[in-house]
């Protein structure tokens, strides 16, 4: 486990150095820093012109014991980086080992600034999520008919159906693979029609 938090948050520096000031990555020392000047300047310090960035940016909540970092006005916990590993960990047990997407949005309902990036890394040294993608997936197997009568299969219909002026009408049906043809004969004399007609439909 610290050999994985290890190559996470190595991974995750590495990362962040590509994105210069865009980052929003927060060390714990740097993390500490901002409650301490928060506690400071809520018990009555005097506000520095740095302060005012910090003071739109964050606030404090408290829970339980702990005082936490929050983005303000958004409800979202800030997390330093060394905490990230077991944040995310925890997000994706929850999540029964989701994907990137997946965890990645539960984390968003509740954290403010970790990333699919960092998640998409926690995810490729996933030792359960490796093993998913390694095991054989049961699909559909499509065996070959290896008999000779394939093509020589056929349906046989017969129908009887009932003519104005005529007594009944029995309809034989032929159909395979090649071929459909219909043959009817009338039984009444009555009706113009010859006794047997074949009709080739294709």
């Amino acid at each position: 486990m610290e050999a994985r938090r290890s190559r996470f948050l190595e991974a995750v520096l590495n990362l962040d150095e590509k994105k210069g000031k865009n980052s929003r990555l927060i060390r714990r020392s740097e993390y500490e820093n901002k409650i301490n000047r928060l506690n400071q300047l809520k018990e009555g310090a005097k506000r520095e012109p740095e302060d005012t960035n910090l003071i739109h940016s964050f606030e404090l909540a408290v829970f339980g014991d702990v005082i936490v970092l929050m983005k303000r006005d958004t409800n979202k916990r800030v997390v330093c980086v060394e905490d990230m590993f077991d944040v995310i960990s925890s997000a994706h047990s929850f999540t029964g080992h989701g994907g990137r997407t997946t965890t990645g949005t539960h984390l968003g309902k509740s954290f403010h600034n970790i990333t699919r990036n960092q998640v998409a890394q926690f995810i490729s040294q996933c030792e359960e999520c490796q093993l998913k993608r390694t095991r054989p997936r049961k699909g559909i197997v499509v065996k070959p008919i290896l008999s000779k009568e394939l093509n020589s299969r056929c349906q046989v219909s017969y129908v009887i159906i009932y003519v104005y002026d005529c007594d009944y009408l029995p309809l034989l049906s032929f159909t395979s693979k090649f071929v459909q043809c219909v043959g009817f004969r009338l039984t009444s004399s009555t009706c113009r029609v010859n006794q047997t007609v074949p009709i080739v439909l294709y």
